[in-house]
């Protein structure tokens, strides 16, 4: 499995004992700053209620609660991203949908695309975006799928999707 990260940082392979011990303190200080913040708020009574929350189900020993937070943000952070690299490849394209909406479950970004009849490009434009954001993230356990209706076909963009202004009709 291949990370998304750029592929002209050094691998920790690749870094001498220096550049490692320095990585690895740049690590520890900055996990160490975030501690001393979050202590800081919370003795403070400022904290916000998701980073009490957090501290008070680790002293709670809560597990099921500290790792389902991780897993919502985690669902989070990747699911943004599928859904920037997505658009940025569509709307690099010349043949642009007439419309596009989204919606999300948990692991996956539901795409509404509607085309001018015929326009077999936009549908190419569309499925090459699909496949390659699919390629990507599929092995973080993350998809998109793609419904694609044409002008004639008249169907409204389902209620519960969110339409992408720069698509929509003006």
């Amino acid at each position: 499995m291949q990370p998304i990260a750029s592929p002209s940082l050094p691998t920790l392979a690749s870094m001498n004992a220096q550049e490692t011990r320095t990585f690895f303190q740049e690590i520890r200080e900055q996990i160490m700053h975030q501690l001393r913040t979050d202590e800081m708020l919370i003795t403070t009574n400022t904290a916000s209620a998701a980073t009490t929350k957090q501290y008070q189900d680790l002293k709670d020993r809560n597990y099921h609660a500290v790792f389902a937070s991780q897993r919502s943000s985690t669902t989070w952070f990747f699911m943004r991203e599928l859904l920037v690299d997505y658009l940025v490849e569509v709307q690099g394209q010349a043949n642009l949908p007439a419309a596009l909406a989204v919606d999300f479950s948990d692991s996956k970004v539901h795409f509404w695309a509607e085309i001018q009849d015929d326009d077999r490009a936009a549908k190419r434009t569309l499925l090459r975006a699909q496949a390659k954001i699919n390629a990507q993230y599929a092995p973080y356990g993350f998809h998109v799928s793609s419904m694609i209706v044409e002008t004639s076909d008249a169907l409204p963009v389902p209620s519960h999707y969110h339409v992408f202004e720069p698509f929509a009709e003006a």
